[in-house]
């Protein structure tokens, strides 16, 4: 294996997706969007986007995931949730009264909606675990298995300096361990 050190393998913040936590969900899936458009076509394309506060420091970030989660239809008070669990409505019940409203026919101007209303520091994941770029990739490997994370912030001297990611730590894995078991 070539790589050997998450800095061998990080994307740095320079060529990563970063959006301010004040700028709307919309804004930074256009963002996100623009830089798919000018990825080479050998290299994965971002699965989330970085978030920065306005002193220009990483606070967080949104996959995929958050963003779906962002965008749903959901009922937003916990409080009622647990009210209608009590009461021995299901969840299975509460998707037939989401299908039932139109939810399932067709939202999406209710998602255009929220996209445009909805801002990044309200669905953001705050990242509270980074590691070192001159750590070894096998600790890399362990930290995101045992955090079941897809990504961890990479720092030098206590500074963010990019993200290694799950996709491009998988691959160079797999690389190794296909090479090595031809060679045998």
């Amino acid at each position: 294996m070539t790589a050997e050190l998450v800095k061998d393998l990080m994307v740095p913040l320079s060529d990563y997706v970063i959006v301010s936590e004040n700028d709307t969900v919309e804004t930074a899936l256009k963002t996100l969007r623009e830089s798919h458009l000018k990825m080479p076509p050998d290299l994965y394309y971002h699965r989330a986007v970085l978030v920065k506060n306005d002193a220009g420091d990483i606070v967080g970030k949104v996959g995929y995931l958050g963003f779906l989660a962002a965008l749903e239809p959901t009922i937003k008070n916990l409080d009622e949730m647990k009210a209608l669990a009590g009461s021995g409505i299901t969840s299975n019940d509460i998707g037939k009264d989401m299908r039932s409203l139109g939810f399932a026919k067709g939202p999406f101007p209710l998602i255009k909606k929220r996209a445009s209303m909805t801002i990044m520091k309200d669905v953001m994941v705050e990242f509270c675990e980074c590691i070192d770029e001159e750590c070894s990739l096998i600790e890399a490997m362990h930290r995101m298995v045992s955090m079941n994370v897809l990504s961890l912030l990479t720092t030098k001297d206590r500074h963010i300096t990019g993200i290694i990611r799950m996709s491009d730590l998988f691959e160079a894995i797999t690389d190794f361990v296909v090479a090595t078991s031809s060679e045998e």
